[in-house]
């Protein structure tokens, strides 16, 4: 955090307006270069790192529009092949999630991005603990 605090403080000492991303929250860019198949594996594994409970998986997708249809395409049948289910199996990709409190604050965000416009592509419904990639 010292970058973090050292951006902060110069920008106050000017006065500007300042946002600063100081966890996990940088994007991953897809471009038109990229191999498509190892991206979206890579995409993949890097949202359900530690059940995506985790500040370094990625969250914000941003992907050329010249690729984007066909990215999103594969990742979402890539997210819809993942096994869901006991932790401690090594074919599961994905387990349950940590508390009932995390699984009930993924139900509000997703209920409340579909009430704002988002489309799901997949899942959107909790079983127990586990809430699918959605």
């Amino acid at each position: 955090m010292p970058a973090g605090a050292s951006v902060a403080s110069t920008a106050a000492r000017r006065i500007k307006k300042s946002v600063l991303e100081l966890g996990g929250s940088d994007p991953f860019v897809v471009m038109p270069s990229a191999d498509l198949d190892e991206a979206v594996k890579t995409a993949v594994r890097a949202r359900i790192v530690s059940n995506g409970q985790s500040c370094i998986a990625a969250k914000r997708f941003i992907v050329h529009q010249s690729i984007a249809d066909d990215f999103e395409r594969r990742f979402v049948a890539a997210m819809q092949a993942l096994k869901i289910g006991d932790p401690l199996d090594e074919t599961t990709d994905l387990g349950p999630l940590a508390t009932p409190q995390i699984v009930s604050d993924i139900e509000k965000q997703v209920r409340d991005s579909v009430a704002a416009g988002a489309q799901l592509l997949t899942a959107g419904k909790r079983t127990g603990n586990y809430y699918p990639p959605t």
